[in-house]
């Protein structure tokens, strides 16, 4: 359900202040507030917000036609401006790259930052259309900043002083002329490292990959598949250079940032008059895009090129599952293999690919590659999408059913406090955190006090941990990063719950782990397919539409998994939807290196 909107207890004269973050020194709580939504009341922060005369701005987005509207939209308008980017790049830089070069590049910032700004846009308007005379403090453009990359923009995104310069982007824009205050000091959240338990077999493991790179070291330039960022194992990432003898290598070079100088102002009104004027929101970007171009593309550009020339300048194809995203050097390299006849294979490495109706990442992800590996599911109108086993799951043993076992472990996920991407809206994550407390609450005591939590190491200012102890102190924490990994612990526990379509429902599935899923049809669209391989989760009670009936299934089988978890129909509904969405296979390594093996013989003999 989404944010509802209480009366506020004013006269029907007084002014209204408008909080669009969480940051309190930009409140004036004087006055009767209206938060733009529910990322401004911070949980630990419960206790000062909840005295205030303020209240929460209904959604924008009332239904889920209305989110898939905007993200067409949003798809629209980006292959509008990719285009003209890429001839106002080229001509910058001096270059005669291809759309498809540019798209590689700047694609993945692209379509974030539109749907960002697409989001505050919606967003501001609709709640001045509805209190016309709201007021607000803006962030001085003293303390606006440039990222640095796609990775820094997609980081800035989480934070507040930063989404409070994209609502003063367009406060200005949309003519509100408000009071502007500069930024102040903010302590930086530490991130946490995930750290590997060195054992016997992992040192044995590390250096055999440190002599593997430097085999590639010696033999950079030989024609080969060169990876990056794989998703594969170590173990399997060095199975696949030993079966192909070396073809299958590391790329072996580390991300560079860069980027650190000056804004050149001169460059980026150049850009300015390349950029496809239009009304209302396409009005809004010719004027901000350019402001807000990542340096890396603009000022740091000859710095990329310098980075990318010290790659392998001689690959048969390039392969990788997510360095298409943030690695900007790779992205560069890449592109420029592609123009010189380099195929590029990509694989995925989420479990929302295939099952999700809208998903923007998948979308660019098939159209950069020349052929795009899924872990089972096909793309009709898509030659390019080819089902194979998923690099992720290749070398995993399967665990299955264990009443010797005990405990329920449920694997928690955070997104964004403010939209990065449509159709994942923060008011479903507040949906998504009520359904998991729904679903605790409705467990017998006996079963509930055998339940941990798995949260992710950064929780994105939700405060999870804090949440749980207080709803639930009964109820076991783990923290990824300070103990076992995912797949120990999934081994461990005796029943695994799952809340929520991501990858970690897939490695249980495929591991034939007893898995209980639940989440909210109504705020997660799935694609036609997907939906009748769904069903056949549905059908045998794995997979439930509401908390209340996950808890019940839970509350019955726990004492007795094995018998519940092995009946025939329940798991050929498993492997059926294994087949589509986590496909494994006995022989997965030999497969993939078949398959590197045949496209280097293809480009060999090409090149002849």
């Amino acid at each position: 359900m989404l944010a509802e909107v209480a009366n506020l207890n004013i006269k029907a004269t007084a002014q209204v202040f408008l909080a669009t973050t969480a940051l309190e020194a930009f409140w004036d709580t004087e006055k009767p507030m209206l938060f733009l939504g529910e990322w401004c009341r911070l949980f630990s922060r419960k206790e000062h917000w909840a005295t205030l005369n303020a209240t929460v701005a209904p959604s924008p987005y009332r239904t889920l036609a209305a989110v898939e509207h905007y993200y067409a939209c949003a798809s629209e308008i980006c292959e509008d401006l990719l285009p003209a980017l890429a001839n106002a790049l080229n001509e910058i830089h001096g270059t005669s790259h291809s759309p498809r070069f540019w798209r590689i590049v700047i694609g993945p910032w692209l379509f974030y930052y539109v749907h960002t700004n697409l989001d505050r846009f919606v967003r501001i308007k609709d709640v001045f259309a509805q209190h016309p005379d709201l007021i607000s403090i803006a962030l001085s453009e003293r303390s606006f900043v440039v990222p640095r990359d796609t990775m820094e923009a997609v980081d800035l995104c989480k934070t507040d002083l930063f989404n409070l310069q994209l609502y003063s982007r367009v406060f200005t824009f949309l003519g509100h002329d408000f009071p502007t205050v500069e930024a102040p000091d903010l302590p930086q959240a530490a991130k946490q490292a995930s750290k590997e338990k060195l054992t016997p077999r992992l040192f044995l493991l590390k250096a055999a990959n440190f002599a593997v790179k430097k085999v590639c070291t010696a033999i950079k330039d030989q024609p080969g598949i060169l990876y990056k960022s794989s998703y594969f194992s170590p173990d399997v990432e060095l199975q696949l250079f030993l079966k192909t003898r070396g073809k299958f290598r590391p790329v072996g070079r580390k991300p560079v940032r860069g980027a650190c100088g000056q804004i050149d102002s001169t460059l980026r009104e150049r850009l300015a008059s390349y950029l496809p004027a239009g009304d209302d929101f396409r009005a809004f970007l010719q004027e901000v895009v350019p402001l807000d171009l990542p340096r890396c593309f603009l000022e740091g550009f000859g710095e990329l090129r310098d980075e990318a020339l010290q790659y392998p300048s001689n690959p048969k194809a390039v392969f990788s599952a997510n360095a298409y995203f943030y690695d900007e050097a790779f992205k560069v390299w890449a592109g420029a293999c592609a123009e010189k006849g380099a195929l590029l294979l990509g694989s995925q490495h989420g479990g929302n690919y295939g099952i999700a109706k809208c998903l923007k990442p998948q979308e660019h992800e098939v159209a950069i590659c020349d052929r795009y590996y899924s872990w089972g599911w096909r793309k009709d109108d898509s030659p390019v999408v080819t089902p194979f086993p998923a690099a992720k799951l290749t070398g995993r043993r399967k665990i299955g059913a264990d009443n010797r076992k005990t405990g329920i472990m449920i694997a928690s996920t955070a997104n964004f406090r403010y939209l990065v991407q449509f159709p994942f809206l923060p008011e479903y994550f507040d949906d998504y955190l009520a359904w998991q407390h729904a679903f605790s609450a409705a467990l017998d005591d006996d079963r509930r006090a055998k339940l941990s939590v798995r949260l992710l190491a950064e929780n994105l200012g939700w405060d999870l941990k804090e949440r749980w102890c207080d709803a639930f102190p009964e109820v076991g924490i783990e923290e990824e990063g300070t103990g076992a990994n995912f797949y120990e612990s999934l081994a461990a526990c005796r029943l695994f719950v799952a809340d929520h379509v991501s990858t970690t429902y897939i490695e249980a599935l495929s591991a034939d782990k007893p898995t209980v899923m639940f989440f909210n049809r109504e705020t997660y669209a799935v694609g036609d397919e997907a939906q009748r391989h769904l069903d056949l989760l549905r059908k045998v009670g794995i997979l439930h539409d509401t908390p209340h009936q996950a808890a019940r299934v839970v509350n019955k089988v726990y004492d007795d998994v094995e018998s519940w978890w092995n009946q025939p129909e329940r798991q050929r509904a498993r492997q059926e939807f294994c087949s589509a969405y986590g496909r494994t296979a006995s022989d997965a390594v030999g497969a993939w290196s078949r398959e590197f093996l045949s496209f280097f013989n293809v480009a060999t003999k090409m090149n002849a």
